[in-house]
Parts: structure tokens; C-alpha cells; sequence
């Protein structure tokens, strides 16, 4: 046998159809925010902001540049924790943005508070607030600001405890 003579074999055809779109997620800590409203604290072995039991706190803002590689927005959560078995946190995400030389309120989403469940104990919940932000008009490069803030002393919050907001998780198509 002559196994240095094999056929000719045509290659893979490689171009943009080959390569498909892909999710990814960046995590915005808590404490990585402006505290406009709320205790820095360090719980176990996170970092996160405190909201006092039936208090409008946390409020945390947060700036980000969209990346590199963004295509299209698909949400942001809030990331948070409690010690309530069962209960509703009464919270919103409002968020405005703009491309470099635009006005800061060229796109402004603040959509009306609303309620999610906890997942009980000591359970790690990462929700979309019941308003989910829309962020229609996002683009490569703008400058995205956000806030997360809970109004506690609403009678829709009945969560009755001090909560832990650790951050906001932005998720997006990426171009690959």
C-alpha cells in the first residue's frame, strides 16, 4: 500500500454562514455601582449592598460601555438574596442611554415597579423585574446607565426582611 498518496480533498467551505451568533452575559457587581441608597456590605463570602427590611433601598447605579461585539440585547436581571421563606420584592430597573455625542436622555426606559417572588431562604434569585427593560434601541458603543432600586415600604413588598442585592447579570448576542 502507498500511504503517502492519498487523494486530493477539496476543503471546508469557511466563511461568515459557518459561523453563528453566540449568548454571553456580564455580571455588574453591587458594589462596582454608585450606592445612592443602601449599606456595602460583605455577607458570607460575597459582596453585596443591603436593603433595610421594609426600606426604598438598595438604590445602585451602574454606567457600561455596550461591547465590542454586541449584536442585539436579550435582558438584564437583578441578582439578590434574602431570608424570607416566601414573599414579593416590589422593585424596578430603569436604564437610559446614548451614543458617544448624543444627548445623555437620547433613549430613556423607566417602566412602572413591579413584583417577583423570592426562591426562599437563603436562595440566589436572578429575575427580570415584572417590567422587563426593552432596551430597543441599543446599540454597538453606546453608553448604557442603569439603576435597581427596591421600594420596601410599598404593601406589594412583602418580603418583611433585610434583602442583599449583588448586582445586575447583562445578557446579549454576540457576533462571532
Amino acid at each position: 500500500m502507498d500511504y503517502g498518496k492519498r487523494p486530493p480533498v477539496a476543503p471546508a467551505v469557511h466563511g461568515a454562514a459557518q459561523h453563528t451568533d453566540i449568548t454571553r452575559e456580564i455580571f455588574l457587581p453591587a458594589n462596582e455601582g454608585f450606592v445612592d441608597v443602601g449599606t456595602p456590605a460583605g455577607e458570607i463570602l460575597y459582596s453585596v449592598v443591603k436593603g433595610a427590611a421594609n426600606g426604598n433601598e438598595p438604590a445602585v447605579l451602574f454606567t457600561m460601555k455596550v461591547p465590542v461585539d454586541f449584536v442585539s440585547f436579550t435582558s438584564v436581571k437583578a441578582i439578590w438574596a434574602c431570608n424570607a421563606a416566601a414573599g414579593n420584592m416590589f422593585w424596578v430597573l430603569d436604564a437610559g442611554y446614548a451614543a458617544c455625542g448624543e444627548a445623555t436622555d437620547t433613549h430613556v426606559e423607566i417602566p412602572a415597579l413591579g413584583v417577583t417572588a423570592t426562591g426562599g431562604v437563603g436562595i440566589i434569585n436572578c429575575q427580570e423585574p415584572a417590567n422587563a427593560l426593552t432596551l430597543a434601541s441599543l446599540a454597538l458603543g453606546d453608553i448604557l446607565g442603569s439603576v435597581f432600586y427596591r421600594e420596601g415600604t410599598d404593601g406589594s413588598d412583602t418580603l418583611d426582611v433585610e434583602m442583599s442585592f449583588y448586582g445586575l447579570l447583562f445578557t446579549y448576542v454576540a457576533n462571532q
